[in-house]
Parts: structure tokens; C-alpha cells; sequence
């Protein structure tokens, strides 16, 4: 839970200010695609680095998703008609945190813990896809993804297993 909320916290002013600069769906579909690779990491964690370090994606894309969705209820209402979006915004979030531990608890009865992380890898791309096709997402950045590419795989570098050494 510590990654997490580590992510999280700590990425909330930075990728709402990304969201200002590189636009709000573009940030939105970036953060549920990155809270997808989290969850696919922890999924298939197999010793505690890997976990925590999905555990911290996901943290970090979460961070992006509440000032991006809160930026684009301010975008499309008009202030004298936003409290009632920016409420149900704030309510699904509230309402996250004390249903998804449930939903968890569900799960678990029927299944190991790997499969929340599993179902929020659906549903985290479920909402990706869905937010791009409603959102319209501009056409890709060329240097925001050749850079996506290269942090991916020092990443996947770092977190690769390392050569065992022989003895000859």
C-alpha cells in the first residue's frame, strides 16, 4: 500500500500540471495505461521488488487521473453548472475507496490476489480505450513516445533478472 499511495501523492500536482501543458485526455489515457502496467506487473510478481514497483506505477498513474478528470469537468461546464460533475467526480473517488477494498475482499473468496490485479488491468485498459475514443486524442508525440520507449526499457532492463554467475 506505501508504493501506492507514495505514487500517488506525489504525482498529483505534477501530472495535473502535465494535463495543462499536454492536454487533459492525453494525460488521462496515459495515467489508465500506466495504472494497467502496474497492475500487469504486480499481477505476475514473483518477489516483492516487481510488486512494489506495479504497486507504485499504479500509484503514479492514479495520481494523474483525479486533476486530469477534474480539469475536464471544468473544461465542459460552465461554473455556474460544474458543483454537480465535480461532486459525483469527488463521490466516485470516495466511493473507490471504500468499495474497492470490498470488491477485493470479494474477489478473494473465489480467487487468489492476483486476480484483482488482473481485473484492474481490464478495467484499467477498458477506460484507456474508451477515454481515447470519446476524448479524441490527438495524434501521437513522436519525442513523448520515443522517450515513453527508452524509460520502458531501462525499466524493463532494471527489472530483468540478472545472468546467473557459473562456476567453472
Amino acid at each position: 500500500m506505501g508504493g501506492f499511495l507514495l505514487g500517488y501523492t506525489a504525482t498529483l500536482p505534477l501530472l495535473g500540471r502535465l494535463a495543462d501543458l499536454r492536454g487533459r485526455v492525453p494525460v488521462l489515457v496515459g495515467c489508465l495505461l500506466l495504472f494497467a502496467l502496474g497492475s500487469l506487473l504486480t499481477a505476475t510478481a514473483d518477489t516483492l521488488g516487481p510488486a512494489v514497483i506495479g504497486r507504485g506505477l499504479q500509484g503514479i498513474g492514479a495520481g494523474g487521473l483525479v486533476p486530469a478528470t477534474l480539469a475536464l469537468v471544468a473544461d465542459r461546464w460552465p461554473p455556474e453548472r460544474r458543483a454537480l460533475p465535480l461532486g459525483v467526480v469527488g463521490a466516485v473517488q470516495e466511493a473507490g475507496a471504500v468499495l474497492g477494498p470490498l470488491a477485493g475482499a470479494a474477489v478473494l473468496a473465489f480467487a487468489d490476489w492476483r486476480a484483482i490485479f488482473w481485473l484492474n488491468l481490464l478495467l484499467g485498459l477498458a477506460l484507456a480505450v474508451g477515454a481515447a475514443v470519446t476524448g479524441g486524442v490527438r495524434r501521437p508525440d513522436p519525442l513523448g513516445l520515443g522517450l515513453a520507449a527508452l524509460t520502458a526499457l531501462a525499466l524493463g532492463l532494471q527489472l530483468a533478472a540478472p545472468l546467473r554467475w557459473r562456476r567453472t
